[in-house]
């Protein structure tokens, strides 16, 4: 929240797709986000994730659905701005 905070999104203002707008569909479609991390808990953000990941393929923003690929999204992100990451098959990784 904190981050979002920092980027000028008021989360406590983002409102779930039912509720009306301003909602995550609507920022994604002004090119605000460039990735989306959605880990849905209960029935409702379940529907919700549908319409989420079909504007992520629509619009070509990175979707990502667990709290484990977020974290090791961030390593890698913070890898490629350090310079440090380096392609390997899974082979090299587990010879």
């Amino acid at each position: 929240m904190e981050y979002l905070r920092q980027c000028g999104i008021d989360a406590k203002k983002l409102r779930k797709l039912q509720e009306g707008s301003p909602n995550v569909i609507e920022i994604m479609h002004s090119q605000e986000i460039k990735l989306v991390i959605n880990t849905p808990t209960d029935k409702q953000s379940y529907k919700d994730g549908y319409q989420i990941r079909r504007g992520c393929i629509e619009l070509g923003i990175p979707y990502i659905t667990t709290m484990q690929a977020a974290k090791a999204a961030a390593s890698a992100i913070l890898g490629m701005k350090g310079g440090e990451i380096e392609v390997k098959s899974l082979n090299e990784y587990f010879e």
